[in-house]
């Protein structure tokens, strides 16, 4: 009985490492959900830091989701896109983003950094950022991930928002 169970966890550690591999189509969503505030950050989950343009002081809860599509071109490296949507307060955001990322497996799990650009519109103005996202990926299962890592926003247009928080992901890879 040890032995299966010794194989069964084997196999679910050893499937973590084929996410990244060349050709591979990746459907995730990252969600960030978390209370919003101008003087300080918090290392809790989902929670962000927000400086400039908000409306109401950049108080607030922000509740995100972003539907995924990533394509692994070459070994390891991926390109994606994604769909933004965002609620901050009674702000409500759409918009597309583009991004590129690397996927390191380190032991069981794998780092798969992401960079990016994204474009969406909130209430009453447009919003440009350049946003990072850095999960630690675990497969507990062949061809389905979750992950958490840190997350980093900042707007590139007017104001000067600036987002550090924690996002998890969940996703399948075929």
């Amino acid at each position: 009985m040890f032995a299966v169970g010794s194989i069964a966890l084997l196999a679910s550690v050893a499937s973590a490492e084929d996410l990244g591999e060349e050709g591979q189509i990746v459907i995730s969503n990252d969600v960030t959900f978390g209370a919003v505030g101008p003087s300080s950050a918090s290392a809790q989950i989902g929670h962000h830091f927000h400086h400039g343009h908000g409306g109401d002081g950049g108080k607030g809860t922000v509740f995100s989701l972003q539907p995924a599509f990533d394509y692994f071109i070459a070994g390891p490296l991926s390109v994606g896109g994604a769909i933004v949507l965002d609620n901050f307060g009674e702000k409500l955001g759409v918009g597309l983003g583009g991004r590129v990322g690397y996927a390191l497996p380190v032991g069981p799990l794998v780092f798969w950094p992401k960079a990016g650009i994204q474009l969406y519109h909130k209430s009453d103005w447009d919003v440009l950022t350049f946003d990072v996202v850095a999960p630690f990926a675990y497969s507990p299962a062949e061809h389905f991930f979750i992950g958490l890592g840190p997350k980093l926003s900042v707007q590139l247009t007017e104001g000067s928002n600036t987002n550090l928080g924690i996002v998890s992901s969940i996703g399948g890879y075929f």
